[in-house]
């Protein structure tokens, strides 16, 4: 009895201190607990305070893998600007308000272009107004003009247009399978498209043929004569005169490069006055080689005797430039150099500085660096110190931004008048007269 009174009490003093660990542990776990909810309401910001996962330090990184920073960090625009649809086929510029005539003019295309669109989607043929705006709704939405651009869409109204009966969709198809329009090219379908406007627009078609055929193989060699005359001429020459003289404008225009950098400047004329009343850009390389043909005239016109020492300096100090930044010319290094030592015998002190410049870079064998004189070609030696003009680079000749521009209605784009001033000779080989 006396062992069960004495372990008795000793069994209570057990229990107690159980009694009294438990209690501990949980004094314990509930400290542990409010002190973490603590830490966490201060640490979390305020539903109107901005936060960004960049915000983070190293003590916090481990708030970057939870739900709220991710979505956050998404949810954040970097950029307020709005994305731009278009794609690289097209240039992506800001475009001027359109104006009121040319409002009216969407408004009813859109309109007609609806209802091909949904008569296009019932399976049914609707009216050729409606079909020709369909067209003329792809060709604004992939230049740009009226709306954003938008190529996918612009390859979608050439579908509609040429399912409901506008044969000229087919250059658009045309085009479109070339360059991708939001789509890897397809050169089997482009191939067929061709086929198709071959039937409306024989020229047009023959010059997406020369650009494809210039695309896959930019060399067309057949022999050792066709290798040496290869540097002067464009590839595959033949089909793009085959296009100009079907009537194509962009053939026109490339032929007119071609002659400007053969320095053959009446020829080169001719070509851009055939394409001038369709393209604002023809028309500024037509003004451009008529300056050059009426400084050339004006030159040649007046007798070396007849000018003075200094009007003698300046004009071989401008041919010299001409040559050297290749401006309606071929670029001629050697014959720059030789104006610029004229110019410069007659007191030029611009064409002594450029002489400075080019000799200072040249190569040990004492030959000029080409790479060199290719940079000098940009520089202003007009002031203390060679610099970089603002407007950097030579006056150059321009081709149109697509293939189809010349098909924009003209309520769409600025007139310009053909003028007869300094047309070149008629030559029917060149362009019809």
């Amino acid at each position: 009895m006396k062992w069960q009174v004495t372990l008795t009490p000793s069994l209570l003093a057990m229990s107690l201190f159980d009694e009294k660990s438990i209690f501990r542990e949980l004094l314990l776990i509930v400290f542990f607990f409010m002190s973490a909810v603590s830490s966490a309401i201060a640490n979390t910001p305020l539903s109107n305070t901005p936060y960004a996962c960049t915000d983070l330090n190293s003590n916090d990184a481990q708030w970057e893998s939870t739900k709220e920073c991710s979505e956050l960090a998404f949810n954040v625009p970097l950029l307020d600007t709005p994305a731009r649809s278009s794609g690289p086929e097209v240039a992506d510029i800001d475009r001027d308000p359109i104006s009121t005539a040319q409002k009216i003019e969407l408004d009813r295309l859109s309109v007609l272009a609806a209802q091909a669109e949904n008569a296009n989607k019932a399976s049914k043929l609707s009216k050729p107004e409606q079909a020709n705006a369909a067209w003329i709704m792809g060709l604004l939405t992939l230049h740009g003009r009226g709306l954003p651009a938008d190529v996918k869409r612009a390859k979608s109204w050439f579908q509609i247009a040429w399912q409901q009966g506008e044969k000229m969709a087919s250059a658009g198809l045309a085009w479109c399978e070339m360059v991708g329009c939001g789509m890897p090219p397809d050169l089997a379908k482009a191939r067929y498209w061709r086929t198709q406007l071959s039937k409306v627009n024989r020229g047009r078609a023959l010059y997406f043929e020369w650009l494809a055929r210039t695309k896959s193989a930019p060399l067309d060699l057949q022999n050792d004569a066709d290798a040496k005359s290869a540097i002067d001429q464009i590839p595959h020459h033949k089909l793009l005169v085959e296009a100009a003289n079907a009537g194509d404008i962009h053939a026109h225009i490339e032929l007119g490069i071609e002659s400007a950098a053969k320095n053959q400047l009446n020829e080169a004329l001719q070509h851009f006055v055939f394409a001038e009343q369709n393209s604002s850009i023809v028309s500024n390389n037509a003004s451009h080689i008529r300056a050059e043909i009426i400084d050339a005239k004006s030159i040649a016109a007046r007798p070396q005797s007849g000018l003075d020492r200094n009007e003698l300096a300046e004009s071989s100090w401008l041919q010299a430039r001409r040559y050297h930044r290749g401006e309606g010319i071929p670029i001629n290094y050697v014959e720059a150099i030789r104006l610029y030592r004229k110019a410069a015998d007659l007191g030029h002190l611009q064409a002594k500085k450029m002489l400075d410049l080019i000799f200072s870079q040249s190569l040990d064998s004492g030959t000029i660096n080409i790479f060199w004189m290719q940079r000098l070609s940009r520089v202003d030696v007009s002031g203390l110190t060679p610099q970089l003009p603002i407007v950097d680079g030579p006056v150059l000749l321009e081709r149109e931004e697509t293939g189809l521009t010349d098909f924009i209605p003209r309520v769409w784009t600025k007139a310009y008048p053909t003028t007869n001033q300094n047309l070149a000779p008629c030559q029917p080989q060149i362009a019809p007269c």
